[in-house]
């Protein structure tokens, strides 16, 4: 008999409240089971409520901090969250996706979801295959809470916080300049135009130089890094002003 099955038969109020809230707990490893049952029976006596209510108490906490005006805050949310999953599984020893913080990170991600319905007609930041923005996200870190956060700013347009977005502007209009000095004065001889076909080749020749320059220069780590702290792909930064520039000067 599985963990789950067990714990129906001799904790069947506990069941039947952990199942109110939407979890299905008959598919995962019993030790998996065990944890994540500890953890909503712990949070729920530390809290004074029942396991059924946990979803409206810490959801409505997050709610009380949390406007329409700053949907940007849930995105952080998922990350300081997982930072104290890794607390708490030190703490009673148990595995970081068992714990409290780990499961209502899925109670924000319905928020997110909810969010990003809201904004389903905006154009994303960038059309580029997720899967190529993955193998980028991955390059620069290892973190998948990390890469998640950025694949909904990036595919999703989610919101970014006032901060992020000043930063984001800013790293736009440096990259924008960078190419600018480097592209331009091609691209606006005369003569370098009077072979349409060869003119389109050499100056997406020199955008991908370029860009490769700028993925590669000493300070890279560094720049990751920073980028990093803002939720923004560097990678991905520079692809979209490359695409920009070829963009004012292709058409």
């Amino acid at each position: 008999m599985s963990y789950w099955e067990q714990y129906k038969r001799e904790k069947p109020g506990f069941a039947a409240q952990i199942m109110a809230l939407g979890l299905d707990f008959s598919e995962m490893a019993d030790n998996d089971v065990k944890e994540k049952c500890f953890a909503l029976e712990t949070t729920a006596n530390d809290s004074n409520c029942s396991i059924a209510d946990l979803k409206d108490a810490i959801m409505s906490q997050v709610m009380n901090h949390i406007t329409d005006w700053d949907d940007s805050m849930y995105l952080l949310l998922l990350e300081g969250w997982n930072d104290a999953s890794k607390t708490e599984a030190k703490k009673y020893n148990i595995a970081p996706k068992n714990t409290i913080f780990a499961i209502a990170q899925e109670w924000v991600m319905e928020r997110i979801i909810a969010v990003e319905k809201k904004r389903a007609n905006l154009r994303p930041r960038t059309t580029k295959p997720l899967q190529t923005l993955l193998l980028q996200f991955e390059l620069e870190s290892s973190e998948p809470i990390l890469s998640l956060i950025k694949t909904h700013i990036y595919t999703k347009n989610f919101p970014m916080t006032p901060r992020n977005e000043k930063y984001s502007k800013n790293l736009e209009e440096d990259l924008d300049y960078y190419f600018e000095n480097r592209i331009g004065p091609f691209a606006s001889n005369p003569e370098n135009r009077k072979n349409p076909q060869l003119y389109k080749l050499m100056l997406s020749s020199q955008v991908f130089m370029h860009s490769d320059k700028l993925k590669n220069r000493d300070d890279i780590d560094d720049i990751i890094s920073e980028c990093n702290e803002h939720y923004l792909s560097f990678y991905a930064e520079v692809d979209l002003a490359a695409k920009r520039i070829e963009d004012k000067y292709l058409h």
